[in-house]
Order: structure tokens, then C-alpha cells, then sequence
């Protein structure tokens, strides 16, 4: 993979956008995406995936009059600055020896580092939690003693970085908010009140930016609605208006992950799912309602017909995730047979590791889709440092 590299057909994705835009004056409207079936015709942009930087970076280009290429390594390497130097400021204002920040200080940059390395909206899922897990861990050591309006502008700023992450990257920002949530309900029981107004506030962004795509995504199906001669021949090329977030498709094909030489098992890839529906329906569309749904009571079908295989695979992926969190953790080892866990490791960070593993789970035990569980282990190591370190100078 090579350096700040977007996967090819998203960023002809990008520029699909950018002249459909130019041609209609319409938002997440493409034209000539080849990639998805829609050569010289106008298509949604963005099937089956998120749809933020689909309007965010074609909009950039078109008022910067910058390229789309441009735009978007831009796009990805500022806002991974953003959160670097948001982590690096938090994470400092911790206090701790000198060895443990420069160990800080390292995991940090080199969780920037892998992040925008493999680039493309899948660093979203380490990039948001390495700025956001360093500001509430801040609020937490402090045991809430930052003063009101400190947290609720802490609340603002997370809310709004994960109601955009969101936007580009599902499941990037939401983990987040429910390990906030946990720590809020099982750690300590002061300041409920603050603590309530806080979730509030985070949620606040993350609705209005569901509403706000909503709106966008309504007003271009009633531009498709309008054209009906364009809505015959995008059901000819088996390309639907109203299409959904890829979430059946991706765990059917990832029912293949030890299935290889497995003739009649699924394959791991994307053209295999879309295969087998048009094989149990020719007249299905591809990422509709009714193509999850028909992938999905096949995905309970083979777990039904083939549960020892099913278990097996499971427990591959989970010897995959197991040792990437022994590879993140790494120092952090050394120190868990002395160390007692406190709230903030037990209902913060290990909820964070968890749901983050589940998107590996979920599909494949990719790296890319394990961004934020990297994170969440690394740093769950180097403040685990920090505190045996406090532990021992008080004895």
C-alpha cells in the first residue's frame, strides 16, 4: 500500500461527484462513475458507503478550485494533524514522569503515523479516538474537578468531531460516545446532572448532522424521481436511488474468512456477496433493503447448516485481533500482573477495546477496520504506565 493512498475507486468517486455536481447543481450526484456501473449516465454518489467526504472534499475542490486529488490528501492528512496535535496537547496536560511521556508521546505519534499511512476514510476509525481518548481521559483523572463550562466545551468540540467523523466513516465516533456513556454510568456517581447535560451535548452534532445528510440524500432522490427515462436505465445497469449502508454484505463476505479452498463457502470479497444474491434473485439490486435483507437470512443459514465452521472462523479472527492488541499493548504487558485495574481501564478504555474488535469481527480481521481498537489498546498501555508509575512513587 503505498503512502496517503485512497482506495482508487473512491477517489474516482470523488471526481464522479465533482461533474455531477457541475451538471446538476445537485449534491452526491455523480457522473460517469465508472467504478459502479454508471459510465456517462448520472448515478447517486456513494453507494453503499458513507457519504460524508463524498459531499465534503468535491465541495472543497469546487471552492478552492483545487484538484480532487489534491483536495483529498488534504482532506485526510489535515484532519489527522488536527487530532494529533489535539492528542499531543491532551495528553501532556496529564502529569506523569519523564519516561512515560516520552513513551506517550511515541504511541502517539506512531498511532498518527499508521493512521495516515493507510489513509482513506478508514483512518477515521484511529484518527477521532487518538484526539478524543487523550481529552477524556484529562477529565477523568481530574476526577471531574475541570471546571463546568471546561467539560461542556469538551462536550462540544467531541460532539462535533464525532458527528463529523461519522459522516465520513461509520462507527468512528459512536464507539466513543457509548465508552463515555459506560464510564458516566458505572464509574463515579458525582455530578450526575453535569454528566447528563454532557451525553446531551454530544449527541446534539450527531443528530443534526443525521438530519442535515438526510436532507441532502431526500432532495437528490426527488431529482432521480423526476427523471424516469434515467430510473429505467439505472435499474437495467442494477444501480438503485435509494440505496443503503453495505452492513449484511460485508458479514456475509466475511463469513469467508477460512473458506478459500472451500468451494461452496462464501469467498471473502465483495463480488462474491453481490454474486450469490443475484444467484438466489436475478431481479434483486445490489445494496437495497431487500438485497441485506436476502443476504442477511443467508448469513443465518450457513451459521445454521455449517455451525462448526462458523465457530472455527471465529476463532481465527479472534486469534488475528488477539494478537494485534498483544502487539499495541506491548509495554503495557509488563505491568498487568501488578497492576489493579481502576474505572477509567475497566469502563472506558476496555469497552472501547471491545467494540472497536467487533468491526473485525463483523467482516474481516483487516487492519484497516481495526484503526480505533489499535488506538484504544496503545493508549489503554501507555496510561496504564502512568498510573502503576503513581502507584509505586506513593509507596
Amino acid at each position: 500500500m503505498k503512502l496517503f493512498q485512497i482506495m482508487p475507486c473512491r477517489l474516482q468517486g470523488y471526481k464522479a461527484t465533482l461533474d455531477g455536481y457541475n451538471q446538476t447543481d445537485k449534491y452526491l450526484v455523480s457522473y460517469n462513475d465508472v467504478c459502479n456501473g454508471g459510465s456517462d449516465i448520472l448515478t447517486p454518489s456513494g453507494i453503499a458507503d458513507h457519504l460524508g467526504s463524498f459531499l465534503y472534499i468535491p465541495f472543497l475542490s469546487e471552492k478552492l478550485a483545487l484538484s480532487i486529488d489534491i483536495i483529498a490528501s488534504l482532506f485526510f492528512i489535515g484532519y489527522g494533524l488536527i487530532c494529533f496535535l489535539i492528542a499531543i496537547f491532551f495528553f501532556n496536560k496529564v502529569k506523569m514522569n519523564f519516561k512515560n511521556k516520552i513513551y506517550g508521546n511515541l504511541s502517539i505519534l506512531t498511532l498518527f503515523l499508521i493512521n495516515i499511512f493507510i489513509s482513506d476514510t478508514y483512518s477515521f476509525y484511529g484518527l477521532t479516538a487518538l484526539a478524543l481518548i487523550p481529552i477524556w481521559y484529562y477529565i477523568f483523572a481530574n476526577d471531574y474537578k475541570s471546571k463546568t463550562r471546561d467539560i461542556i466545551i469538551y462536550s462540544v468540540i467531541s460532539g462535533i468531531f464525532i458527528a463529523f467523523s461519522e459522516t465520513v466513516r461509520g462507527q468512528s465516533g459512536l464507539f466513543i460516545i457509548i465508552c463515555i456513556f459506560i464510564f458516566y454510568f458505572f464509574a463515579s456517581k458525582e455530578k450526575k446532572t453535569l454528566k447528563i447535560i454532557s451525553v446531551f451535548i454530544l449527541l446534539i452534532p450527531l443528530i443534526l448532522s443525521k438530519y442535515f445528510f438526510n436532507s441532502i440524500i431526500q432532495e437528490r432522490n426527488i431529482f432521480f424521481d423526476n427523471k424516469p427515462k434515467l430510473l429505467t436505465e439505472l435499474k437495467e445497469r442494477d444501480i438503485a436511488v435509494r440505496n443503503v449502508r453495505s452492513v449484511w454484505h460485508n458479514a456475509y463476505f466475511g463469513l469467508g474468512f477460512l473458506s478459500i479452498e472451500k468451494k461452496d463457502f462464501p469467498k471473502n470479497n465483495d463480488t462474491y456477496a453481490v454474486n450469490k444474491a443475484k444467484e438466489l434473485n436475478p431481479n434483486i439490486i445490489s445494496f437495497t433493503k431487500d438485497y441485506e435483507n436476502l443476504l442477511m437470512k443467508e448469513y443465518f443459514k450457513f451459521i445454521k447448516d455449517y455451525p462448526l465452521h462458523f465457530i472455527k472462523s471465529l476463532f481465527a479472527k479472534l486469534g488475528v485481533i488477539f494478537m494485534y492488541i498483544l502487539l499495541f499493548f506491548n509495554f503495557g504487558i509488563l505491568k498487568l500482573n501488578k497492576y489493579k485495574f481502576d474505572e477509567k481501564i475497566i469502563f472506558f478504555f476496555m469497552p472501547g477495546i471491545l467494540l472497536n474488535s467487533l468491526l473485525g469481527f463483523a467482516a474481516e480481521p483487516d487492519y484497516s477496520y481495526l484503526l480505533g481498537m489499535f488506538t484504544f489498546t496503545s493508549l489503554t498501555s501507555v496510561y496504564l504506565l502512568e498510573k502503576k508509575q503513581n502507584n509505586e512513587a506513593k509507596n
